[in-house]
């Protein structure tokens, strides 16, 4: 792993004039894609770039698309100019808070990739090709940078110089991350960028776990596993995994695997009995539904319960943007990111079978 690091490192992150800095940020997207579909999903580049020094617009833009490789760091070579995020004042500041702490809250999804990577070789970042092979368009140039992040997530990454971006949505229909907006697949767009977050989407009927904040891994999060549900017309299934995280255990089945289903058709979301010994440190699931506007009742096990509206963001671009804008940008910022109200219940996590059932 820290050879094929090293790869990418002295590859695709230079810093420099501004062209090079755009190609060692698009081309650590692509080597991260290029070693997946080699067989080696532990990879990363260093974020800002490793060699020279960097600029404010060049570590945010590499920052909301870095967070999403396998592995992530910051790092810069010896007597390198400073490369960590407040370096590049308060704006920079604020949006690398707001990607890293949605990296740490995306941990549960995260390690079931992880998970998924060591039994099948599936990477965590995914060329469209492999998901999408028969769609032409994932092997032009225009976007070629363009990856899944698992099984979920659509990603496109951007540099400091793109101002309107060229995005493919392979078909099925996706979500757009900020808004909830339904988006039809098969086509392409163009979308106008903001310096906050990068376009970033997720594909109908997937299944996303989530977790509370937490500022490292030695930290335990909440007791609460936030499972995200975004309404499709197709079936889908999770391997959702979880384990003690420092340990051998695992190899004795001391470990929490258990299959989500999605079924659109029989309108049923199911978590099948757990496998292995572990004991989820989630004692309470909040299921939050995308995209279910027409839903009226909700039932846990043949249990009824009352759906709550909610607005809940996976990711607010403007999370700490409030102080930092002029009041009337920020205003007009926020109109295009008002979210569609989502369906929400709690309930309590069981190593038993667990059937979601909704009118």
């Amino acid at each position: 792993r820290s050879f094929f690091a090293g790869i990418q490192r002295y590859a695709a992150v230079w810093s420099g004039d501004n062209q090079a800095t755009n190609e060692g940020l698009l081309s650590g997207v692509l080597l991260n894609n290029q070693l997946g579909l080699s067989g080696i999903p532990f990879v990363g580049p260093d974020l800002g770039g490793y060699i020279g020094d960097g600029n404010k617009d060049l570590f945010r833009r590499w920052i909301q698309a870095g967070i999403f490789s396998p592995f992530v760091r910051n790092h810069r070579e010896f007597f390198g100019a400073a490369n960590e995020p407040w370096a590049y004042g308060e704006e920079t500041e604020a949006i690398s808070k707001t990607n890293i702490q949605f990296r740490y809250r995306l941990l549960p999804y995260i390690y079931s990739a992880f998970y998924q990577a060591s039994q099948t070789g599936m990477p965590i970042a995914r060329s469209l090709c492999i998901a999408y092979p028969y769609y032409d368009k994932v092997y032009g140039d225009a976007y070629q940078y363009q990856f899944m992040f698992g099984d979920a997530l659509l990603v496109v990454p951007v540099t400091p110089a793109d101002k309107f971006k060229k995005i493919f949505f392979p078909g099925g229909e996706w979500y757009d991350v900020y808004n909830d907006d339904k988006i039809d697949g098969d086509r392409e767009t163009v979308a106008e960028l903001q310096s906050w977050k990068i376009p970033l989407f997720v594909k109908a009927s997937s299944i996303i776990p989530m977790q509370s904040l937490i500022q490292s891994t030695k930290e335990k999060p909440g007791d609460t596993l936030y499972l995200h549900v975004y309404n499709g017309g197709l079936h889908s299934s999770f391997v959702y995994y979880e384990d003690d995280g420092s340990t051998f255990g695992y190899r004795q089945g001391n470990y929490c695997k258990r299959v989500i289903h999605f079924d659109p058709e029989r309108k049923q979301i199911s978590l099948l009995k757990q496998e292995g010994s572990y004991t989820s440190q989630f004692k309470v699931i909040q299921l939050i539904l995308h995209g279910f506007d027409s839903i009226q009742n909700i039932t846990v096990n043949n249990k009824s319960f009352i759906a709550k509206t909610t607005n809940i963001k996976i990711l607010d671009g403007l999370q700490y943007l409030d102080d930092y804008y002029d009041a009337n940008y920020y205003k007009a910022c926020r109109q295009g990111e008002i979210m569609k109200p989502q369906k929400s219940i709690v309930f309590d996590n069981s190593e038993k079978e667990i059937v979601i059932g909704w009118q």
